[in-house]
């Protein structure tokens, strides 16, 4: 069994990086749990945080082929308030697609860059028959008038309609 998410620390920082490409890096239980321990643990260090990829998506927020509960996404909803609370910079770097509850997560980092091949979309929430996910979604996605912007558009925005909107800080070429 391969690490799922790699933790590469430094002096200074922490880059996490999403490893589950085969399944478009959707957080599963066990990635949820590593995320929100290794987060937890982070609470009141100094250290950069910066989250990316491999593979050609960056992040499908919730695995939905998972039977979800309230208390899995109770702890998404614990991670997203671990990354805007941290102390230091926390930021993300797209490179590919990023769908769903993965742009909320990169959303509730410091900064967010993308490629310039990146695009961002939150699907229909009629994907899901689970209610608590549905629910979860539309309330991050009412938080944020850029993420209601993008969940109203039938097309996923591209890294220059990112830009321009304000979803992320800059492109990378």
């Amino acid at each position: 069994m391969h690490d799922l998410i790699l933790f590469d620390e430094g002096p200074d920082d922490i880059i996490i990086t999403f490893n589950r490409p085969e399944k478009r890096n959707a957080l599963n239980y066990r990635m949820r749990q590593e995320l929100f321990d290794r987060l937890s643990s982070l609470k009141e260090s100094r250290k950069t945080i910066r989250f990316k990829s491999i593979g050609p998506c960056f992040c499908a927020g919730l695995d939905i082929k998972e039977d979800l509960t309230e208390s899995d996404l109770q702890m998404f909803r614990d991670i997203i308030s671990l990354i805007r609370n941290h102390t230091a910079n926390t930021s993300s770097f797209i490179d590919g697609t990023v769908r769903g509850g993965g742009v909320i997560l990169a959303r509730s980092c410091d900064e967010m860059y993308a490629t310039i091949n990146s695009n961002f979309s939150i699907p229909n929430l009629s994907f899901s028959n689970n209610q608590f996910v549905k629910q979860t979604l539309r309330s991050f996605i009412e938080e944020h008038h850029l993420l209601a912007a993008l969940s109203e558009d039938d097309l996923p925005w591209s890294a220059d309609m990112a830009l321009e909107s304000g979803l992320i800080n800059a492109i990378s070429y």
